[in-house]
């Protein structure tokens, strides 16, 4: 959904003239900045490409240290 909104506010607020887009593009584009700031932003932890028939299976064990 933000992906749609932030394409919206770059197309018809940046390049548009639309005034709400823009305020739009600015807002968004403001958070996008301060996230990466904060260091919010995944890491990529694994990342390998897959051959046709392969499967990725993600699993979650718990830990058992914190009983």
């Amino acid at each position: 959904m933000v992906t749609f909104i932030w394409r919206n506010a770059v197309q018809k607020g940046l390049f548009g003239g639309n005034k709400r887009w823009a305020t739009l593009f600015v807002v968004i584009g403001a958070a996008k900045v301060m996230r990466r700031l904060a260091g919010s932003v995944p890491d990529t932890v694994y990342c390998e490409p897959l051959e046709p028939g392969q499967a990725l299976v993600i699993t979650h064990l718990a830990d058992e240290t914190h009983g």
